[in-house]
């Protein structure tokens, strides 16, 4: 457990971890905060959310301690959040973590959107075919006319469902036909008994 220094009171702690360059802040709110306090794990999750903990008192040590944020509720100028105008700084004097994992999400989202269209591709070839087979002059679609797609889609699933709902009412039908067959049998029986 960690030790829970005097004069730890919810507002000194509050105060201490508003005061200081986060370095400083990291460190000893962590060690000087109740185990169990809510405060805490908030802390610990905001440190951890956005660069772990050695890497954000590196980059606030990077940055200058005069220019390190102020508390830890600024702590946001490293992390996927809200960029701080000197994480532009950084950027312009070549890039630290932060750069380095834009290009990664970059290349990422590049590599989705090829593997999109291969699909879309492959998916076109499809309907060319079964275009053929209907024989349906073939058409060139282009990445914009998403729209017509959904609203065929959308068509679609009304055909379908409309098929449903006409088979559903053909099925009832049926059993209150049924029904009533059976019903008559039971009656003629009845006046045979009688009989």
């Amino acid at each position: 457990t960690l030790k829970r220094r005097a004069g730890s009171g919810r507002e000194d702690e509050r105060k201490r971890y508003n005061q200081g360059g986060a370095t400083r802040a990291f460190g000893a709110d962590l060690l000087s905060l109740r185990p169990s306090s809510r405060e805490k794990l908030r802390l610990i999750r905001r440190v951890f959310k956005h660069s772990g903990f050695m890497k954000a008192s590196a980059k606030t040590r990077a940055v200058g301690s005069a220019e390190a944020p102020q508390g830890i509720g600024k702590e946001r100028v490293f992390g996927e959040g809200e960029r701080g105008e000197r994480e532009g700084e950084r950027r312009e004097r070549g890039g630290g973590v932060g750069e380095r994992r834009e290009r990664e999400r970059k290349r990422e989202r590049e590599e989705r959107e090829r593997k999109k269209e291969r699909g879309d591709k492959r998916r076109e070839r499809r309907g060319k075919r079964e275009r053929r087979e209907r024989g349906e002059k073939r058409e060139r679609r282009g990445r914009g006319d998403r729209g017509e797609k959904r609203i065929r889609e959308r068509e679609k699933k009304e055909r379908e469902r409309g098929r449903g709902e006409s088979e559903r009412e053909e099925r009832e039908e049926r059993k209150k036909k049924e029904r009533e067959k059976e019903g008559e049998g039971r009656e003629r029986e009845r006046d045979a008994g009688g009989e």
